[in-house]
C-alpha cells in the first residue's frame, strides 16, 4: 500500500519510461501529478499514481489534482483508513461536494500586480515559517472559509491553503496556491508544500532530513577528452592530488561522488602520443576503447608535449578514496563520445569540436547489452568496490532510450541539468532540485529545503589546485549548505520507506524498502507528532535509539549507517 495516493485526471498517467524534463530539455508542460509525485518521494516515502481510486487503497494521504469535480468521494468514505488520512485538494480538484465538506469557496483571484514579492508564510501545525515569494509573484484563488476551518498558509496575508477535520476521514487541506505556478516560481513554495505533508498529517510522520543538503558530483576522471580536446587540454590528477581531495572531504565531514568515465578512446595517432595499457604498449588503432583505469598516455606531439596522463594512478587515487568512505563511484558515460568513434577519428575538427564529446545527445540503435550504458556499468563494477547507483549525463545530454537503458542497468538516479529518480519502472524527474556550478554559492538553491547539485569537474581541481574544491564548500557551509552528500547516500535514503508504527515500548520506526544500497553513513530523520511532542526513545530494527526533542511537536533522529 502506498502511503500516498496522487489522483490525476484519465489520460494524465504518467508515461514510461521517462516522465517530465530538466533544465536542459523541459518537460511539454507543468504537470501537477508529477510534481507531487517526486516531492513524496524525496520526503522517503512511496506513491502511487492512478485515475482513481484503487480497491482497497488505504493510503495515508490522498492528493486530488486535476480539473475534474469526479473525485471519488465515495473511496474516501469506505475506505474506513485504520489513522485518519491527509487529504491534499488541489486548485483544480476542490470543487462541488468535496469543496461542502472542506468548508471552503473559491471566489476568482485578480492578477496579482507584476514584479512585486509577496510574504509566504506556513501558520499550521509545527513550527511557522515565512519567506519572500520572488519578483515572479505566485498566484492563488481567495478562499472563502467556513468557521471551523483554519487557515494554515497565507500569500499576502490572504489565506492560500485552508484545513478542516472531517470525521471518518481526517483532515482535508484545501490548497488555493496554484501549485503549478509554485514550483516555477522558486525554492519557497516547495519548502511550504513539504511543511503541508508532514507536520500537516493527522498522525505522527518520519521523514528524511533533506534540507541543507548539497550533492557533490565531480565530472570527467576517467575521460579521454583531456587529451583529445584542444579547449580541455590539462593533466588527471595524480595520488598526492587525491588525498588532499579526500583530506578536504573528511574535515568537513563530506562525501563525493566522482562522476567516472570508465572507458578511454585511442586516436590512433602514434605520432600524437604513445600509449600503454596496463603496463605495456598496444598497437594503435584509431576508436579503439579501452579501460580507464589500466591507461597510460605520454603526449609527444599533441596539445602539452611532454605530459604524462597517469589514469592507472588516478584510479589508484580514486580507489582508495571509495574504500575509505569518502567517495561514490558513479557513472559518466561509457566514453563520453558518440558511438560512432570512426567517425569522430576520420572527422578534421575531432581536437577541436566539443560536439565530439557528448555522448549521448542521440540514442544509438543497439542490443541492451551492447549499448553504452550497460558497457559502462559493467567497466565501472569490475574496476571499483561498488556497482554505480547514478547516471551522470555527459554535456547534460540525454534522451528518453537512454534512460530506459539506465533503468534496465539497474541505475537508481540521472543527474543531468536536474535530478531523476527511479520509480519503479520510469525516471521521474524533480522539481525543486538545482543543479548549479561548485562556484556558485547561493541559498536561494537551498530555500526548496530539497537537495541542491553542486558539480564541477576534475578540471578545477587539476588546473586551480586541489584547495579550490574545499574553498567551495566553506562558502556553501556559510550559504547553509549543512550535510554534503554523494549520489549512493540519497539513493539509499530513498529506498527507506519511512514510517511510525505504535509498540509496545511506544513507537518504532519502520523502514520498508529493500535495503539496497545500504546506507554509507548514519542519515538523519525528522518526525512530527499532531498535538504533542515526539517520544524520547524510537525503536529500531537495532535497537533503542535517543530523539533529539525540537519543539512544536518535532523530533531528530539518526539512522545508523549499514
Amino acid at each position: 500500500m502506498p502511503d500516498a495516493l496522487i489522483l490525476t485526471e484519465a489520460g494524465r498517467l504518467p508515461p514510461r519510461p521517462v516522465w517530465g524534463g530538466d533544465g536542459g530539455r523541459p518537460a511539454a508542460g507543468p504537470d501537477e501529478a508529477l510534481g507531487w509525485l517526486t516531492l513524496v518521494r524525496l520526503l522517503g516515502w512511496s506513491a502511487t499514481v492512478a485515475a482513481g481510486w484503487p480497491a482497497g487503497a488505504e493510503p495515508r494521504i490522498a492528493i486530488l489534482t486535476g480539473r475534474s469535480d469526479e473525485h471519488p468521494l465515495d473511496a474516501l468514505r469506505a475506505a474506513q483508513p485504520r489513522r485518519p488520512m491527509l487529504v491534499v485538494a488541489a486548485p483544480g480538484a476542490a470543487g462541488g461536494e468535496l469543496a461542502r465538506w472542506a468548508g471552503v469557496a473559491r471566489r476568482a483571484a485578480p492578477e496579482p500586480p507584476a514584479g512585486s514579492p509577496r510574504r509566504l508564510a506556513w501558520l499550521g501545525p509545527g513550527p511557522p515559517a515565512a519567506w519572500t515569494t520572488p519578483d515572479a509573484p505566485l498566484r492563488s484563488e481567495p478562499l472563502e472559509l467556513d468557521g471551523d476551518v483554519a487557515v494554515w498558509a497565507t500569500l499576502g496575508g490572504e489565506p492560500a491553503i485552508a484545513a478542516r477535520r472531517v470525521a471518518g476521514i481526517g483532515v482535508i487541506a484545501t490548497l488555493g496556491l496554484d501549485v503549478g505556478d509554485a514550483r516555477a516560481a522558486g525554492g519557497a513554495a516547495t519548502a511550504l508544500l513539504k511543511r503541508l505533508l508532514t507536520c500537516g498529517c493527522p498522525f505522527p510522520t518520519a521523514w528524511l532530513d533533506l534540507a541543507g543538503a548539497l550533492l557533490l558530483r565531480m565530472d570527467d576522471p576517467g575521460a579521454s577528452a583531456s587529451v583529445h580536446l584542444r579547449s580541455w587540454s590539462y593533466a588527471k590528477l595524480g595520488e598526492p592530488e587525491w588525498e588532499a581531495v579526500g583530506a578536504a572531504l573528511r574535515v568537513r565531514g563530506a562525501r563525493l561522488s566522482v562522476a567516472y568515465t570508465p572507458a578511454w578512446v585511442d586516436d590512433g595517432d602514434a605520432r600524437r602520443g604513445t600509449l600503454e595499457v596496463a603496463g605495456a604498449p598496444v598497437a594503435r588503432a584509431a576508436g579503439a576503447v579501452h579501460p580507464s583505469p589500466l591507461v597510460t598516455y605520454v603526449d609527444r606531439a599533441g596539445h602539452a608535449p611532454g605530459r604524462i596522463d597517469d589514469y592507472r594512478a588516478e584510479h589508484r587515487g580514486v580507489a582508495t578514496l571509495e574504500a575509505a568512505g569518502l567517495v561514490g563511484v558513479e557513472q559518466h558515460g561509457y566514453t563520453h563520445m558518440p558511438s560512432d568513434l570512426s567517425g569522430w577519428s576520420r572527422a578534421p575538427d575531432r581536437y577541436d569540436d566539443v560536439a565530439w564529446y557528448r555522448e549521448f545527445d542521440a540514442d544509438p540503435v543497439l542490443p541492451a547489452a551492447e549499448h553504452p550504458v550497460a558497457l559502462g556499468a559493467s567497466l565501472l563494477r569490475e574496476h571499483f568496490l561498488t556497482p554505480p547507483t547514478t547516471l551522470v549525463c555527459p554535456g547534460q545530454a540525454w534522451t528518453d532510450g537512454v534512460l530506459a537503458h539506465a533503468l534496465a542497468a539497474g541505475l537508481r538516479l540521472v543527474s543531468a541539468d536536474g535530478l531523476a529518480l527511479r520509480d519503479d519502472d520510469r525516471f521521474c524527474w524533480c522539481a525543486g532540485v538545482p543543479a548549479v556550478y561548485l562556484d556558485k554559492p547561493d541559498p536561494v538553491h537551498l530555500e526548496s529545503e530539497l537537495p541542491a547539485i553542486g558539480f564541477f569537474h576534475d578540471y578545477e581541481p587539476a588546473v586551480i589546485g586541489p584547495d579550490w574544491m574545499g574553498t567551495q564548500l566553506d562558502a556553501w557551509r556559510r550559504a547553509g549548505a549543512r550535510r554534503l552528500m554523494d549520489f549512493r547516500e540519497l539513493a539509499a535514503a530513498l529506498e527507506l520507506r519511512l514510517d511510525l508504527e505504535p509498540a509496545a515500548s511506544g513507537w518504532r520506526l519502520v523502514a520498508r524498502g529493500d535495503r539496497e544500497p545500504p546506507l554509507p553513513r548514519p542519515l538523519p530523520v525528522l518526525l512530527h507528532v499532531p498535538g504533542g511532542e515526539p517520544p524520547a526513545w524510537l525503536e529500531l530494527p537495532e535497537g533503542r535509539r535517543k530523539v533529539q526533542r525540537l519543539g512544536d511537536g518535532l523530533g531528530r533522529l539518526v539512522l545508523p549507517g549499514g
